[in-house]
Parts: C-alpha cells; structure tokens; sequence
C-alpha cells in the first residue's frame, strides 16, 4: 500500500542553516516543530516526523566555545548561544522520538533519547521514560530497568507509568527465560545429556506429599540400619555409613535426602542416629 503527499516549495524560500544566525535559525526550528506538532495531533506521522527532521537540522550547527587561550577561557556568548540551541533541540528530538515510537522504529527512537541524555539535559525525565520503554523493546532490559528507575526517582508523578513498564520488563524477561530453557534443551538432546538431564516421571501425589518409601528388603531406611553400630562416631563417619548404605541398596534422590534430614534433626535434639 502506497500514500502520497503533494507539497509545493516556493521559489527562494530555502534557508541555508549556515549563513543564518542563532536566532533565525532557532526561529526557524520552533516553525518546523510547531506544524510537526500538528501534524502528530492528527496522527500524520510521516509528515510530523519530516518537520521534526528539518527543525533538528537547523540546530546541528554550534559555535566554537575555546578561544584557545591560556586557562581554558571560553567565549560567554558562544556559550550563551550553544545554550539556547540545545534548548530548542531538545522538545524536537524528544517528539521526534515519539513519532518513531508509534512507528515501532524503536532502535531509532532509542538513538533520539540518548541524543537528549547525553549531549543536552542528563536528567530529562521525558527521555529517559521513553528510552526506557525502546530498550524493553529492544530486549535491553537491565540498561531500561536503569533508565525507568531513574526517571521515577527525579519526578514521582510518574510512579504509576513506570511500573506499568516494570510490569512489561519482567513479561519480556520470563520471556526470554523460557526461550534460553529451550535452547538449553536443544543443546542437551544433541550430545552433552546424561541420565542427570532426563525428566523424571511424574508421581500422583501432590509435591507437599511425596512418598519416601523403600521396600522393606531394603537396606537403608529414613533412619538407616548401617549407622546403628555408630555410637561415638562423629557425624562425618554416620554420613559417609549412610551414603554407602543408600548407595548399595539403590534408593532414590528423594528417600536419600529425607535420610540425611533425619541424621541431622538427631544431631539438633541431642542425640546421634540410631
């Protein structure tokens, strides 16, 4: 599907951003904004992402600040001036993000936040936010932890938004989990399995309800009958008894745990396992 927008460009009415002033070229950014603005309310976006391009454009151009004197001076009105172009800067990139956003361009939209944070306003609550929201996006979700967390901490008007996304994070994150789980498998079922890795069967009894029984031929028992010639023993020598025990008669993981439980809760009440 194709969508076509007619312009028309009047005759000398393009401004070449290198020989205007500060002013005129800010003037001429707040313009473009202000019908990108416009053009986003209608949900235009295409063509409020164009205006936002073209108004960023005109502040692309600063002013050298070192005089290269002695001391570091720096001209106060470059500065002065550089000043006011990241001022006018910052509401186009901000919006400019946004349009991407909702074009699900998040990587670009990432990129026009970063812009904000790090040559303009470090602090800025906007861009951080939103940052934050590309990076879930993006499947970065410790460095949008970061940003969102950040955000919320300079301005706590927005606590409710960020948990929202929190909410979105930890969704993503299980997400991934799962996926990394079944990569693992995969890896497993090609070659590096053992008897270890293989699922065990699933019994009828609930978890809270495990059956510990062994057969009564057994010689290992939930309180094995190879530590009862121990007396004097220290604990060391009952468990290594006990581990050999349950090794010959063949009990599994769960009966051996409840065994060493047992050792231990006789050790805790004062006495040694009989």
């Amino acid at each position: 599907r194709w969508r076509f927008e007619v312009a028309t460009v009047a005759a000398g009415t393009c401004l070449d951003k290198f020989r205007l002033s500060v002013d005129e070229r800010i003037a001429a950014a707040d313009r473009l904004r202000e019908r990108g603005n416009q053009m986003l309310k209608q949900g235009r976006l295409l063509r409020a992402g164009d205006y936002y391009e073209r108004g960023s454009s005109f502040m692309d151009v600063i002013e050298a600040e070192d005089m290269g004197m002695p001391g570091g001076k720096k001209d106060a009105k470059a500065v002065a001036n550089n000043r006011r172009i990241r001022e006018c800067q910052k509401p186009i990139l901000l919006n400019w993000a946004l349009v991407l956003m909702r074009r699900k361009r998040w990587s670009e939209a990432e990129r026009k936040c970063a812009e904000v944070i790090l040559d303009i306003d470090s602090s800025c609550v906007k861009a951080l936010f939103r940052r934050g929201q590309c990076q879930i996006q993006l499947g970065s979700l410790e460095d949008a932890k970061k940003d969102l967390q950040k955000a919320r901490d300079l301005d706590a008007s927005i606590a409710d938004d960020v948990e929202k996304e929190l909410v979105k994070l930890k969704r993503q994150q299980k997400a991934l989990d799962q996926q990394d789980r079944g990569w693992a498998q995969k890896a497993l079922k090609k070659g590096l399995a053992d008897e270890r890795s293989k699922p065990k069967q699933p019994t009828a009894q609930d978890e809270d309800d495990i059956d510990c029984k062994v057969k009564d031929s057994s010689k290992t028992r939930l309180m094995p009958e190879t530590s009862a010639g121990t007396a004097g023993a220290s604990l060391m020598e009952v468990l290594a008894a006990q581990e050999k025990a349950a090794a010959e008669a063949g009990v599994d993981d769960i009966t051996y745990a409840r065994q060493r439980e047992a050792i231990y809760n006789q050790l805790l009440m004062g006495g040694r396992p009989e």
